[in-house]
């Protein structure tokens, strides 16, 4: 346990930590942390196909036929009011190929994933 010079090590508190489960939005118990968590593994897609591309976000958006503030947004995490179809639409824009899996899970419930390739 570190301490401070002035301080002894019984006036230190202890920090507990708790493991997540893997999706933030699930620990923050949101009824959408699926989907929430999809969205945002979409966006980050989205925005590493902008940066492999090189170019801008007004450039993506041209690409995309899509507002800039949009893309913004979307680089953002701003992801409200925006749909899984149109980050999957983005993201072909960008020339990336989307591939959707269904397999069944074994036990226990079902997950959503995203993988980059």
């Amino acid at each position: 346990m570190m301490t401070q010079d002035n301080q002894d090590s019984s006036s230190v508190e202890q920090t507990n930590f708790e493991t997540g489960s893997g999706n933030v939005y699930a620990d923050l118990e949101r009824p959408d942390a699926d989907e929430m968590l999809l969205k945002s593994q979409l966006a980050l897609m989205i925005q590493k196909a902008i940066e492999v591309r090189g170019i801008n976000q007004t450039e993506a958006a041209l690409l995309v036929a899509m507002p800039q503030p949009d893309i913004s947004a979307i680089v953002r995490g701003r992801l409200r009011g925006i749909s899984i179809t149109r980050l999957i639409r983005v993201l072909n824009g960008l020339g990336c190929h989307v591939n959707i899996v269904v397999k069944p899970a074994g036990e226990g419930q079902g997950a959503v994933q995203v993988l980059a390739g």
